[in-house]
């Protein structure tokens, strides 16, 4: 068995800080919460570099849909 946590607890805190909190902890899965900086908007924006350092670390990544409204004004 597997055991997770969701980055909500983290919130704000950078993608290399949430790694090392679920692996210094024992986690071999991680649920990131797409909101604010981690929505897929804005992950993109900011480009896909950021993703890089996921490559070393040895845990499974999920992907929480956003919880606000994705529609945007018109």
């Amino acid at each position: 068995m597997k055991i997770g946590f969701s980055t909500l607890a983290l919130f704000m805190e950078s993608f290399e800080d949430m790694l090392d909190q679920a692996s210094g902890d024992g986690f071999d899965l991680m649920e990131i919460l797409c909101e604010g900086p981690y929505g897929p908007r804005n992950i993109l924006k900011n480009g896909v570099k950021e993703l890089e350092i996921f490559q070393s670390y040895d845990i499974t990544v999920f992907l929480h849909s956003p919880t606000i409204d994705l529609n945007r004004p018109a």
